[in-house]
């Protein structure tokens, strides 16, 4: 396999070494594979995994050596820093999320040419969500022109990922069945329907349902949570009613049905007489392995997961539904915070980092895929060997998961605020509408975080001459 491989890559070099001009004004530069470099790659997550695929990556082409460097602080301030210092790392992840502000600041080297130049990895192998990392650098707006990043993996961000043992625990302690009781949509009379959305309505009251309570009335065991990625979550709520976060300048749409109806959702989850989790903000319960403790019956949450917080190995039988719809049954709107991989600008060997994004995005999936992680971003590759691991368990979640690809969307993001000042200001100005000791209406927190949102956007619009 690594000979085939060899061959197929240095193909690609020597592809690379006639290409010059990528036809755009960019310069593809030649990886030549008998000079030494060494390479940086950040990242904040699946460190070994990264350095098990580099060091093979390091087998094929013995003069050039990928270093993978796992952050220790907030990830995109220390990209910032870095940039500012002069020492961006090569190669780095990047979240949609995030990428406007880079290639603004044109810190990131444009993959188009590079792309075309090379043979292992062809436009066919990308999902349409890669239009994502497309940034027009005229317009200065993301969804078209080249691209600056390839999505790595994906995955639906919150299906409904639930303990069986707890609904069998329940029907087996009521005269009525929890099921009959919620009313969702079924399967086989029990458990939630793994194809069909049961509404939001109807989770919040099975979530609450599975809920326990000490005598003074505090949670001995969450019925749900929502504290990863809420702002996402919100995002998706407002989404699946029709409706967007921001107006098309990057305005907050504070007083849209969609968007108050979507807090709402998000905080009954939290809140009055329908709560189930702990609040946003929280760090009673580590989401990931409460669940696998038992501590939580339900997380909304991404096939990760099950790698990330070793689910297979849980104690107790675990099902996967969609995420619930405004209504029961509504045909599916998910989204994805996907995350993909970047080269600086400033690269000392961009065709070296080059190599090895394009190696990462064929062989390195081919490794991600063995382990039962989320959908890679090389289409080909998942349409083959995510669902043909040889491990029939993996298998069957991997396809289950890859069977929703084509419904996901984005996970909105605003064209002038990156996510975390987004996360930052909705963590102030939404929590107190489920606070308990400064609550003000759904409402009246949303148009604070619009007052506070359309602020930023306008020093960002002046910032940048628009």
């Amino acid at each position: 396999m690594k000979k085939r491989l060899l061959v197929i890559l240095l193909a690609c070099v020597c592809a690379f070494g006639f290409a010059g001009c990528g036809g755009r004004g960019d310069v593809v530069q030649t990886a030549d594979p008998s000079k030494k470099a060494e390479i940086d790659f950040y990242v904040w997550s699946e460190r070994d995994l990264c350095q098990d695929i580099a060091d093979s990556f390091h087998d094929l082409y013995p003069n050039w050596t990928v270093n993978v460097t796992l952050a220790t602080s907030d990830y995109y301030s220390s990209l910032q820093t870095y940039s500012g210092a002069g020492v961006m790392p090569d190669i780095f992840y990047m979240q949609p999320g995030y990428i406007s502000d880079f290639c603004r600041d044109r810190l990131l080297l444009n993959l188009s040419p590079y792309m075309e130049a090379g043979t292992d990895l062809t436009q066919e192998d990308l999902w349409d969500l890669n239009n994502s990392y497309r940034y027009d650098t005229e317009a200065e707006r993301l969804g078209s022109g080249d691209l600056y990043a390839f999505i790595k993996d994906f995955t639906l961000e919150f299906m409904m990922v639930y303990n069986k043992a707890h609904i069998d625990a329940y029907d087996d302690a009521h005269s009525v069945s929890l099921a009959e009781e919620v009313g969702y949509p079924t399967d086989d009379g029990v458990y939630p329907s793994s194809s069909r959305s049961m509404s939001w309505e109807q989770s919040e009251k099975m979530c609450r349902l599975l809920s326990q309570f000490d005598s003074n009335g505090n949670f001995t065991r969450y019925g749900s949570n929502v504290g990863f990625e809420p702002w996402a979550h919100l995002g998706q709520f407002v989404r699946q009613m029709g409706g967007t976060l921001y107006d098309e300048e990057g305005y907050f749409n504070a007083e849209s049905e969609a968007v108050i109806a979507g807090l709402n959702h998000l905080k009954n989850y939290m809140d009055g007489d329908t709560a189930s989790s702990v609040r946003i903000g929280s760090s009673v319960v580590n989401e990931g392995m409460g669940f696998r403790n038992g501590d939580i019956s339900v997380v909304f949450t991404g096939r990760w997961a099950f790698q990330q917080y070793d689910w297979d190995n849980a104690e107790f039988e675990i099902g996967v539904a969609p995420p619930p719809m405004p209504q029961a049954e509504q045909p599916l709107t998910a989204v994805s915070a996907m995350v993909g991989i970047a080269i600086s600008a400033d690269s000392q060997y961009p065709a070296v980092a080059y190599k090895f994004v394009e190696y990462y995005m064929t062989y390195g999936q081919r490794m991600l895929s063995k382990e039962g992680f989320n959908i890679p971003g090389n289409k080909t590759i998942a349409q083959k060997d995510y669902i043909q691991t040889g491990n029939e368990e993996i298998d069957a979640l991997n396809a289950y998961f890859l069977s929703y690809a084509d419904q996901v969307e984005m996970v909105e993001v605003n064209p002038w605020l990156d996510y975390g000042t987004i996360g930052t200001i909705f963590g102030l100005q939404l929590s107190p509408c489920w606070s308990t000791s400064d609550r003000t209406s759904v409402e009246g927190a949303l148009m604070n975080a619009k007052e506070a949102i359309d602020d930023r956007v306008d020093q960002n619009k002046n910032r940048y001459g628009n």
